[in-house]
C-alpha cells in the first residue's frame, strides 16, 4: 500500500496514532528501566487546562545503574474531583497500570495544599496506610514560590510593580482598544522588540511575568527602555494622564491580593 502511494500518513488521525505508538515505548522504557533497579518515587503536581479540565502530571523518579538520578515525564491523567481520596486512588490506578509494585514505593512528593499533605486523610497519609516507608516530602519547587512570595510581600515597591504588571497584562489581552494603542507604539517607533503579544498577565503562583525570551534580551538594552518610556510618556501627555496626580488610593490597589502575610 505505501509502495503504490495509495494512503499517506499526515492525517491528524494518523499522526496522533502515531505519537500514540511513540508516547507507549518511551513510557514502557521508563517503566522497564525503574523495574529493573527497583526502589522508586512518584512526583504529581495538578493544573486545569483552558477548558477547566483538572489535570495531574505524573513524574517517576529512580536511581539507575550508573548511580545517576532519573526523572522521568510518564503522563497526564484526569481526575474529575480533587479530593485526597480520589488523588490517591488515581496514585494506585498508575502504579496498576504500569505494574510497579506498591511495595518498592520509598517516596512521595506533592505541593502543601491540604488535600495532598494532610497528616490524617491528605493524599499522602492515604498511600503511607498502604505503603508506610513511601515518605512524604513537600516539593521544592512550590516552597521557593512562596518563599519568593513573602520576598516580594515585604517590599512595598515590588509588590505594587508586579500588581500593576498583572493590571497591564489583563488590559492588553482583554481590550482590544488598548492593544490597538500598543500596536500603534510598536508601529511609530519601529521596533522589533515591541510586539502587542509581549506582555501578558502576571503568573501569581511564581511570580514571574510571563514574557518570550527574545523580548527579555531586547529589553536588557537602554536604548528600548528609552523608547518603551519616551512613547508611554507621549500617550499620556495625549491622554492627559498624569501618574503623580492619580490618587495614592488607587496606587496602593495592589495591596488587595498581596498582604503581609496572605497567601494566593
Amino acid at each position: 500500500m505505501y509502495l503504490k502511494r495509495t494512503t499517506n500518513f499526515i492525517s491528524p488521525r494518523g499522526q496522533e496514532e502515531m505519537m500514540e505508538i511513540f508516547s507507549h515505548c518511551i513510557v514502557r522504557e521508563v517503566v522497564s528501566d525503574i523495574q529493573k533497579h527497583g526502589c522508586f518515587a512518584i512526583i504529581v503536581d495538578g493544573t486545569q487546562d483552558v477548558s477547566g479540565r483538572e489535570q495531574e502530571s505524573i513524574c517517576l523518579r529512580h536511581v539507575n545503574s550508573d548511580l545517576h538520578v532519573r526523572e522521568d515525564f510518564v503522563g497526564i491523567y484526569e481526575i474529575p474531583i480533587t479530593t485526597s481520596e480520589s488523588i490517591a486512588g488515581m496514585v494506585f490506578d498508575v502504579l496498576t497500570r504500569f505494574t510497579l509494585p506498591l511495595s518498592n514505593l520509598r517516596a512521595q512528593t506533592y505541593d502543601g495544599a491540604a488535600n495532598m499533605s494532610g497528616h490524617y486523610t491528605g493524599c499522602q497519609a492515604r498511600v503511607r496506610q498502604c505503603q508506610p516507608l513511601a515518605l512524604y516530602f513537600h516539593c521544592a519547587s512550590h516552597i521557593s514560590n512562596l518563599v519568593m512570595q513573602n520576598a516580594v510581600i515585604s517590599s512595598q515597591l515590588v509588590r505594587n510593580a508586579l500588581q500593576w504588571t498583572n493590571k497591564l497584562g489583563v488590559l492588553m489581552n482583554r481590550s482590544g482598544k488598548y492593544r490597538a494603542m500598543f500596536r500603534a507604539i510598536c508601529v511609530s517607533n519601529e521596533s522589533e522588540s515591541l510586539h502587542p503579544s509581549a506582555i501578558k498577565p502576571l503568573c501569581r503562583n511564581a511570580g514571574t511575568v510571563k514574557i518570550s525570551t527574545e523580548s527579555i534580551r531586547a529589553w536588557y538594552s537602554d536604548e528600548v527602555f528609552h523608547e518603551i518610556f519616551i512613547a508611554a510618556e507621549e500617550k499620556g501627555e495625549t491622554y492627559q494622564l498624569d501618574p503623580l496626580e492619580i490618587p495614592r488610593r488607587r496606587c496602593h490597589s495592589g495591596t488587595k491580593w498581596l498582604k503581609p502575610g496572605s497567601r494566593y
